[in-house]
C-alpha cells in the first residue's frame, strides 16, 4: 500500500507539473491519473481478499488504505479544477485561458481574443465597498456568459478584467460584432440594493 500510495502520488506530481501545450494534452492527463487511480485501487483488491480470509479485524485498515488511495486521486483532480477557476465568479481564469488558446489554436485558424476592463470600477468599491464590488463583478460576469455563445469562453483575468476567446469567428467583422453585443449587455445598468 505505500509503495502504491507513494507511485501515484509522484506520477500525479509529474503529470500535473508537465509544461502547459507541450507533449500530452490537458485531457489526455486527466484520464492518465483517472486510470493510475483505478489501477491501484484494482491493486489493492487482493490485498482486501487476504485480509477478509485471515480475519474480519484487518478489513477496516485495508479498507482505509483503500479511501486513502480514493481521496487522493479525487484531490488531485479537484485541485486541478480548483487552480482553473475564478474563486469569485466561477468562471474559468488565466491559467484556463492559456491552456484553452493553446488546445484551440491547433485545432482552430480563426480565434479572436477580446479584453475588457471595466471603467470606474474602482469608484464603485471605494464608494459602496468591497462586497457590493464583488457582487457586480460576479453581475458582469453572469452577463458575459449569457450574452457569449456556449463554445466560447468567458474569462475573468483578476480584478475587473475580462477576457472572451471567440472561436468562430468569420474574421475581424465577427469579431467586431461579438464586442458590439458585449457593449450593449455591458451598457445596461446593474441593479444592486437599488
Amino acid at each position: 500500500w505505500i509503495l502504491a500510495r507513494y507511485g501515484l502520488a509522484a506520477l500525479i506530481t509529474r503529470s500535473m507539473s508537465a509544461p502547459r501545450g507541450k507533449g500530452r494534452p490537458r485531457r489526455v492527463r486527466q484520464l492518465g491519473i483517472e486510470v493510475l487511480g483505478t489501477g491501484a485501487l484494482l491493486l489493492l483488491g487482493p490485498v482486501v481478499l487476504a485480509t477478509a480470509q485471515v480475519g474480519l479485524a484487518f478489513v477496516p485498515l485495508v479498507l482505509l488504505a483503500l479511501h486513502a488511495v480514493h481521496r487522493m486521486v479525487r484531490s488531485a483532480g479537484e485541485y486541478e479544477r480548483a487552480g482553473r477557476v475564478d474563486g469569485l465568479t466561477g468562471l474559468p481564469n488565466r491559467s484556463a485561458l492559456d491552456a484553452s488558446v493553446t488546445e484551440r489554436g491547433m485545432e482552430t485558424t480563426r480565434l479572436a481574443l477580446l479584453l475588457l476592463d471595466l471603467d470606474r470600477f474602482r469608484n464603485v468599491n471605494d464608494a459602496l465597498g468591497h462586497n457590493v464590488g464583488d457582487r457586480l463583478l460576479v453581475e458582469v460576469a453572469d452577463r458575459l456568459a449569457a450574452v457569449v455563445p456556449a463554445h466560447d469562453l468567458v474569462v475573468r483575468l483578476g480584478g475587473d478584467e475580462f477576457a472572451v476567446l471567440a472561436t468562430r469567428v468569420d474574421g475581424t467583422a465577427g469579431a467586431r460584432r461579438l464586442a458590439h453585443h458585449l457593449a450593449e449587455a455591458l451598457n445596461r445598468p446593474f441593479a444592486l440594493d437599488g
